[in-house]
């Protein structure tokens, strides 16, 4: 049978290892939960942040941006600005025909200008010369006279939907997309060639003068004033 001071010995080192483990699950208990509450925290500020600057969506893919849906929707503005987007502009033309005859909304379509000192650096970025970007422009400016003529032909009296061309002289180094309180931006890559894989960013107007919205849509009302308009008759 094991002495008294055996048991001794044994009881204390079993107290003392109890106690280290108590300590130890008090202090981990406490430390986790000081990580979480400060992890709580921070995801709220992330999240009024978001919430201040109007951010709705964020995603790496331009095929998951349904622009039908943003113009048939739009009842007031609708602003575009990037390079020439041919395949897009082609893609919407039935909305934008639609949208001139059946509402009173304002359209302005910013594209780079053929003559712009960019539009070499352009081509070479697209893999075209840069002959061949200007035809291309020329070729989307006359898509958008065609959506003006139909909408001239068959303009309904109770409408005042409007429709502007402008020539800018700006890098576009993102497309900008609005569409009433929305506003879609689309980034560049820095890479040569085509992607689908773009960064994508949809924010709404908030109505404070921070927000991401206010931004694009300042800008885009500042690039009015310094672009050149253009003609939408097609014998010009």
């Amino acid at each position: 049978m094991p002495s008294h001071t055996i048991w001794k010995a044994i009881a204390s080192n079993v107290g003392a290892a109890l106690l280290i483990s108590g300590v130890f699950t008090g202090f981990n208990e406490y430390f986790m939960k000081d990580k979480l509450v400060e992890m709580i925290f921070d995801k709220l500020k992330l999240k009024e942040n978001i919430q201040n600057t109007g951010i709705n969506e964020t995603f790496l893919d331009v095929t998951q941006i349904d622009y039908g849906y943003y113009i048939k929707n739009a009842k007031n503005s609708i602003d575009i600005f990037h390079t020439y987007g041919e395949t897009w502009t082609k893609t919407n033309h039935d909305h934008f025909v639609n949208k001139l005859i059946n509402s009173n909304c304002k359209i302005r379509v910013f594209l780079l200008s053929p003559e712009s000192k960019f539009l070499p650096a352009l081509a070479a970025q697209y893999d075209l010369l840069p002959d061949e970007l200007k035809q291309t422009i020329y070729r989307v400016t006359d898509l958008w006279k065609d959506i003006y003529e139909r909408k001239s032909k068959q303009r309904k009296k109770a409408t005042q939907s409007e429709l502007y061309l402008y020539f800018h002289d700006l890098f576009p180094s993102r497309s900008i997309y609005r569409m009433d309180d929305k506003v879609i931006v689309v980034d560049t890559r820095i890479l040569k060639g085509r992607s689908s894989k773009l960064p994508v960013l949809i924010c709404s107007n908030k109505k404070k003068t921070n927000d991401f919205y206010d931004y694009y849509v300042s800008e885009i009302n500042e690039l009015e004033s310094n672009a050149k308009k253009q003609s939408l008759n097609k014998n010009s």
